[in-house]
C-alpha cells in the first residue's frame, strides 16, 4: 500500500502537454515524389517544469510488435547515419 501511495503522489506531479499536428495547415502531407516534408510544431508550456523533460511521440493504430515494423528497422538510420 505504501508503494501505491508513493506512485500516486509521484504521478500527480507529472506535467503532460499534448500537441497534435496532423491537422495543421503548416504541416504538409507525406509526399510521394521522395521530397522532404518539414513540419515545425510550436509547443507552449503553460507552467515551469523542474528537472528533466522527456518528449514522447504517440502513434495511433500502430502495433510495435508488428512483423513489418520489426523487419523495417535500420540501425544506421536510428544512429543518424542514414544516407
Amino acid at each position: 500500500m505504501a508503494i501505491g501511495i508513493l506512485l500516486l503522489v509521484m504521478s500527480n506531479n507529472i506535467y503532460e502537454n499534448v500537441a497534435r499536428y496532423d491537422d495543421l495547415e503548416t504541416c504538409p502531407k507525406i509526399s510521394t515524389d521522395g521530397g522532404e516534408n518539414i513540419c515545425y510544431v510550436h509547443i507552449n508550456v503553460a507552467e515551469k517544469v523542474e528537472g528533466t523533460v522527456y518528449i514522447y511521440y504517440q502513434l495511433d493504430n500502430f502495433y510495435q510488435n508488428h512483423r513489418r515494423y520489426v523487419k523495417s528497422r535500420d540501425n544506421e538510420q536510428l544512429a543518424g547515419e542514414y544516407k
